[in-house]
């Protein structure tokens, strides 16, 4: 990630707002996507489902593509407050390789489920999972929280599935906004919790999402499981 890496390092003088003007931010962002896409693009021929999300981001229209690689150049600095925060705070970050969302999940997301939505509108295109043990939990995420918003970051949704009566697995899920408008989720678990979540549960969800007729056999099945 070099060439990005570099792009990150030309951009330090407008990462706060007012440290420079529209037409130059507009000017240095169409510079930068064709950077942006090759490096990508290289990242992905690295990955087992490589080619599938090559071809899923051609397969994206300019507006589309646009907004992907604009989250992708400031998640940058969204990660490094992250990891920052975290360990701040006794926690640490989970699946952080997983924190962009690939392109085949992006246009599976938009295009091929029955509740679609338009890339534009998704708030999970960037993603954490934060993990405080038990005794430091609640603790940790609300310190969390308000070192997001005194770094400049918004609170824009925060859902409790502790307070459900069957929840798949127990969790805190926040939705944020950076300066720049970079809106992306926050997932707060336990150790226990993020197990429950990999070993089982979360696959079935997925699975289960991805079937149109939540009334057909495999899906009365996967219910039944869940």
């Amino acid at each position: 990630m070099k060439e990005i890496n570099s792009v990150e390092h030309e951009l330090r003088d407008v990462k706060k707002p007012n440290s420079c003007d529209n037409s130059i931010k507009r000017s240095l962002s169409l510079s930068i996507n064709k950077t942006l896409e090759k490096e990508l693009s290289s990242r992905f021929a690295e990955n087992k489902n490589g080619q599938s999300r090559i071809e899923a981001f051609t397969h994206l229209n300019k507006k589309e593509k646009s907004t992907y690689l604009h989250s992708a150049l400031r998640e940058y600095q969204i990660t490094s407050d992250v990891k920052t925060i975290a360990t701040n705070h006794k926690g640490y970050c989970y699946g952080l390789d997983f924190r962009l969302k690939s392109p085949d999940s992006l246009y599976e997301k938009a295009y091929l489920r029955e509740d679609t939505i338009s890339v534009t509108s998704m708030k999970d295109i960037v993603r954490y999972t934060l993990i405080y043990d038990d005794d430091v939990f609640t603790e940790g995420v609300k310190s969390t929280i308000c070192d997001f918003e005194d770094m400049g970051y918004e609170l824009l949704k925060l859902k409790n599935t502790f307070t459900l009566e069957e929840p798949e697995y127990k969790s805190i899920n926040t939705t944020f906004k950076s300066y720049n408008g970079q809106k992306f989720e926050v997932q707060f678990l336990t150790p226990d919790g993020i197990k429950i979540k990999m070993a089982s549960l979360h696959p079935l969800y997925e699975k289960l999402r991805m079937i149109k007729d939540k009334n057909c056999t495999e899906a009365v099945n996967l219910h039944a499981q869940m």
